[in-house]
């Protein structure tokens, strides 16, 4: 209905209009994305930050810019009136006499007793969705300061140190506050202005090689004002509630962010395999405060670990950040395409040449536009053309399936009908129990190849039935119902369509569940056969083991081991250097904080010989070794032993404090 037509409806055009403009936005960074796909993390990051703030600037654009008119949409008269000495004819009908001629007035309309209550109940739905969520979004802020004002400040020297050199490798200058909360929370950074890390109560247990990993994560996060963007994608969801595309921008969002930190990470030095046993055992082992989730940032969410564990593993992957200018650049294209399109005024196109024919012979169109008349022998061709059978177009296809075509827009249509989406697939999907999907549903299951055989073969699996996401997710990484009944004849329980979906990510196949328990994993679940796939242990790296003299190795210790980078070569230099006969847990601790048989040697070298396995992971993780020794020396401190040479260096005395110390009488 015309907003011109019904008092009190005039807002309605307007969000049609600003629903249209974001979707083109959002469109256009989804195909810079899906062009950029070789590109970094946070190179589409950048693409989708920008698509976020050019969303919530469409308002401000509109309000602010002058306007220019672009002809689109339809006339909003039935049908125009006839200049005087026109004859009109509809198509097929001869117009003879001039009496024939349309009323020049338009038609009265006659609104219904529903059309007084409708815009007004709209546009409190509306209203009530953004104020959902902006409350959700005032609840986060609020969680985020309950969360620091029952942590404690962490005021360990091994934590600020820690932090410190974090903070100089990622070149980061802004002050950050570490907080330590009282329970198992997820790593997580909150603040917009005065951001902190808060970590979790059993923190102080982490290895050195961990607590560098995490705060690099955080301070990554702050280095890159991930506390800001995320406020931003929550604020764009809260007033575009009603739009699918905003809330699959934000989550994209969420997924390229925490894949940049983790780059960025990697780029400071962290070996991949540590870094994915590190997220890994993070995931398991701590949970996300719901309540101040929409203003935190957390270190890892389970519902992404599979992908980013391939994406930490391969070292194909492109790490780069985009530069200062690159990013100006991209800002300030992305600004003037929003506000190209949002100082656009769609308006009513002219009818064709009505006032340009007089005393012509002209008929209405369908359209009820005017058009020059035409011969009888024009007529009689396209009466014949009635009767043949015509293909239906992509828009009319789909107009006649269970798909409401009011919510099926332009950019809709362009989008299924690239991947094949039309009247005959949907049919299909509706016939297999798939009824009333919406066209990203539609074209999600379309790409990744759902068909209504694959539909009907995952749903008897005993998953019950499973969800048009469940159904793209199991399609999208190949899981099939013969590699579903391969797995069981495996032994493997599968309990649920997302458990089958990890494991296939990552390669699990029922050649893979068979070896391992050749090897003596017998008893190991879908998740450790999961991690054990997605970290890389294989028969052989278990065997090793084994010839190296590891025993009662168990699915975790060998998913740890083989993070850690603990294999056949390792040991074999630790046993040189005089260590041997280690269980999975000492082994652990000092791969972990990086102890090797150079670095036995090394200390060795300045006297420290004999030192259990336990004392060398304290000396390297308090990073002592063979020139902090010497310069103590050289400060006068000789012959002293591990324990006073750990207090030492807790304490933060370094050769310049030593010599002044050694000079005190």
């Amino acid at each position: 209905m015309s907003a011109g037509l019904m008092p009190g409806a005039e807002w309605l055009p307007l969000l049609a209009e600003l629903a249209a403009k974001a979707t083109l936005i959002l469109l256009l960074a989804a195909a810079v994305s899906a062009l950029l796909w070789r590109a970094s993390a946070a190179v589409r990051h950048l693409v989708w930050c920008v698509a976020v703030i050019g969303v919530l600037a469409l308002p401000v654009f509109s309000v602010v810019l002058p306007a220019w008119e672009l002809p689109l949409l339809p006339s909003s008269e039935g049908t125009a009136p006839a200049p005087p000495g026109m004859m009109i004819e509809q198509p097929g009908v001869y117009a003879e006499r001039p009496d024939r001629a349309l009323p020049a007035e338009p038609m009265p309309v006659v609104h219904s007793a529903a059309d007084a209550w409708l815009p007004g109940a709209a546009a409190g739905l509306v209203a009530a969705g953004v104020l959902a969520g902006l409350l959700w979004l005032a609840l986060g802020f609020w969680g985020v300061a309950r969360m620091g004002r029952r942590a404690q400040v962490v005021h360990d020297p091994e934590w600020l140190r820690s932090a410190h050199e974090a903070a100089e490798q990622l070149q980061l200058r802004r002050p950050v506050l570490l907080l330590r909360d009282r329970g198992a929370v997820m790593p997580a950074t909150g603040g917009l202005l005065w951001p902190a890390v808060v970590l979790p109560a059993n923190a102080d247990q982490w290895a050195d090689d961990r607590r560098r990993a995490v705060l690099a994560h955080e301070l990554a996060h702050v280095k890159r004002f991930d506390t800001l963007t995320q406020a931003l994608a929550q604020v764009a969801c809260a007033l575009f509630w009603w739009h699918p595309a905003v809330w699959y921008a934000a989550r994209r969002l969420r997924v390229e962010r925490e894949r940049a930190c983790d780059d960025l990470v990697l780029r400071t030095g962290t070996r991949a395999s540590d870094y994915a046993s590190h997220l890994l055992e993070i995931a398991r082992a701590h949970r996300s405060p719901w309540l101040a989730s929409p203003a935190l940032v957390s270190m890892a969410r389970p519902s992404q670990l599979e992908s980013r564990l391939l994406w930490v593993l391969d070292a194909a992957r492109s790490r780069g950040v985009p530069s200062a200018g690159a990013k100006l650049l991209a800002v300030a294209t992305g600004m003037l395409i929003v506000g190209s399109l949002a100082a656009m005024r769609p308006v009513e196109a002219a009818v064709a040449h009505a006032s340009l024919v007089t005393d012509a012979h002209v008929e209405v169109d369908g359209d009820g536009g005017f058009r020059p008349g035409r011969s009888d022998d024009d007529r009689s061709k396209e009466t014949r053309k009635a009767h043949a059978v015509k293909k239906l177009s992509p828009a009319a296809a789909l107009a006649q399936t269970d798909t409401p075509p009011a919510r099926t827009g332009i950019d809709d249509l362009v989008a299924m009908r690239a991947v094949g989406v039309d009247a005959e697939y949907i049919g299909q999907m509706r016939d297999a129990g798939y009824t009333g999907l919406g066209s990203d549903d539609l074209v999600s299951m379309r790409a990744v190849g759902v068909t209504p055989e694959y539909a009907r073969a995952m749903n008897g699996v005993g998953w019950g039935r499973l969800t048009a996401d469940e159904l793209t997710g199991l399609r999208a990484v190949g899981v099939t119902a013969a590699w579903v009944a391969d797995m069981r004849r495996a032994g493997v329980d599968l309990r649920s369509a997302d458990e089958a979906t990890g494991m296939r990510a990552v390669g699990v196949d029922a050649q893979f569940v068979a070896q391992m328990r050749e090897l003596g994993f017998t008893n190991a679940s879908a998740s450790d056969l999961t991690g054990m796939r997605a970290v890389g242990v294989t028969r052989e790296f278990v065997r090793e083991l084994v010839r190296e003299g590891v025993r009662d190795v168990s699915a975790n210790d060998a998913t740890s081991l083989r993070a850690l980078r603990v294999d056949a070569e390792y040991l074999a230099d630790l046993r040189a250097a005089g260590l041997s006969g280690l269980d999975v847990e000492t082994l652990s601790g000092l791969r972990a904080v990086g102890v090797t048989g150079a670095y036995i040697r090394e200390l060795a070298s300045v006297g420290l010989t004999g030192l259990s396995a336990r004392r060398l992971t304290d000396l390297r993780a308090h990073r002592i070794d063979a020139a902090y020794i010497r310069e103590l020396r050289e400060a006068g401190f000789a012959d002293l032993n591990a324990d006073q040479l750990i207090r030492l260096r807790a304490s933060g005395v370094d050769r310049d404090q030593a010599r002044g110390r050694a000079r005190t009488p």
